[in-house]
Formats: C-alpha cells, sequence, structure tokens
C-alpha cells in the first residue's frame, strides 16, 4: 500500500462535536397580544432602546453548548482534499450515545402532558364553539389558568456534530461564504435542570474511550412492548430482519 503524504492543516476545515443545550419555558398564555405602537413610539421618543433587557450580569442564559471534540482536517498531497483523522474515526460515538440517552429524566414525560393539556383546551374550546367563530376573551383566560399548573421550565439538550471544509464532500451543502458543511444531530432529550459539569465530562471520555460506558448497549436493549413489527427475509443475504417500521407491509 502506498503511503500517503500530509502536508498539515487547514484551521477553516475542521469537525466539531458538541453538546448544545436550550432552556424552553412551558408557560401557555393564550393568544399572543401584539406591542401598542404607541408603546414603541414612546420608546422612541425617550431614546429607550430596549427597556426590557437585562443586565449582562442579571441576564440568564438561555442557550450553551460544550465541546465534547475537534479536530482540524488533515489534507493529503494526492488528493488536495481534506479528510477525517483516523484518531477522530476512533471515537466511541456508539456508546456516547447510548450514555447521553440515559441523562434524560421526567422532563420529557412533563413536557409531553403540558402540550397534551393545552390540545385539550383548545378542543374543548372548538367543540363549544366550532371553526372560524368568535371566543370571548375570558374563555382563553380561563384555559390559561387551567393549564398554568402544568407549566415549568426544562432543558432539552442535543449531540450536535459538524464538519465544515473547503472542498465538497457528501451530503455537505453550500454555505453563503463558499464553504461545505453537514450537521448530524442525536435525538432531543430533555433534563430539569441543566447538565452538569460532571455529566458533560463524563461523555467527553467515553466518547474519546478515556472511560467505557455503563450503557454501551443502551441503544441495542430496545423493546417494542405496544404496536407492531414485521419480519421479512433479506433475499440477499437469506438473513431474517425484524423492523419497526410496517409501513411497507399490509
Amino acid at each position: 500500500m502506498t503511503e500517503r503524504k500530509w502536508y498539515g492543516v487547514n484551521k477553516n476545515d475542521h469537525i466539531t462535536i458538541k453538546v448544545v443545550s436550550q432552556m424552553e419555558v412551558l408557560d401557555y398564555e393564550g393568544v399572543r397580544q401584539k406591542k401598542q405602537a404607541s408603546v414603541s413610539k414612546l420608546n422612541m421618543l425617550l431614546g429607550i432602546q430596549n427597556p426590557q433587557k437585562q443586565t449582562e450580569d442579571t441576564k440568564v442564559k438561555t442557550s450553551v453548548s460544550y465541546e465534547l471534540y475537534s479536530a482540524e482536517l488533515s489534507v493529503s498531497k494526492e488528493q488536495s482534499t481534506a479528510e477525517v483523522p483516523s484518531k477522530a474515526v476512533r471515537l466511541c460515538t456508539e456508546a456516547t450515545l447510548g450514555k447521553f440517552a440515559t441523562l434524560g429524566d421526567k422532563a420529557s414525560s412533563m413536557r409531553k402532558r403540558f402540550f397534551e393539556k393545552v390540545e385539550e383546551g383548545k378542543a374543548s374550546l372548538l367543540a363549544k364553539y366550532g371553526e372560524h367563530k368568535a371566543v370571548p376573551k375570558e374563555e382563553v383566560a380561563s384555559l390559561a389558568k387551567e393549564v398554568r399548573p402544568y407549566g415549568c421550565t426544562i432543558w432539552k439538550h442535543q449531540i450536535v456534530a459538524t464538519r465544515t471544509q473547503a472542498n465538497p464532500f457528501e451530503g455537505a451543502r453550500l454555505t453563503k461564504d463558499g464553504r461545505y458543511t453537514s450537521t448530524v444531530k442525536s435525538k432531543t432529550i430533555y433534563t430539569m435542570a441543566p447538565l452538569s459539569d460532571s455529566q458533560l465530562e463524563e461523555l467527553k471520555k467515553i466518547l474519546t474511550g478515556e472511560l467505557e460506558s455503563s450503557s454501551t448497549d443502551v441503544i441495542a436493549r430496545r423493546y417494542t412492548e405496544n404496536g407492531y413489527v414485521a419480519l421479512w427475509k433479506n433475499p440477499a443475504t437469506g438473513k431474517i430482519v425484524m423492523t419497526e417500521d410496517t409501513s411497507q407491509f399490509s
């Protein structure tokens, strides 16, 4: 095999893997009210840029990210194209995603219950007044009051991997600045509080292989308790395959 020669890295060609977290406030207030035009005019007259803007000291962070891994892409003389370093290929992505999935807590069920209650309330108003009918605002205010106990503040998290480089690659899209990028996101998990430093550090160590995950087989241990599955034989290999996607079978 011919030895491939490398002549350095391009700092603009890189891959990153991050945990991106965002606060989600579940609070139903009914129909959004438009700001009165007089408020904007009064603020302009008084020179108030943004009266509700908080100072940096009191501002609450609603979106944060934590870098699990980053690497600059190497370029070979033969191909003159960016390639993922071999170290990145050895990352323990399955174990990391498996552990990440276990970090979710009751926030997911609380979020689901909140939206179910909102939809139930709107459905009751629709049944009472019908479509395209005027509904008294006090009815909407009453609905908001009924839903309020189910409101809460939670956090949603995803592992986001992004590859960006000067040359095109499979699955990439062209950006406005003439570069190519592609992003893959994990399933979203929800928690009642931000992920702790120790949880994020553990994910980082699992990804790089420094720590063995106790949840490596989480992805494989998926049991279907309700619904249907379908069996079919792969004509090429003769193996029996089980799938939860039954849309192709009658």
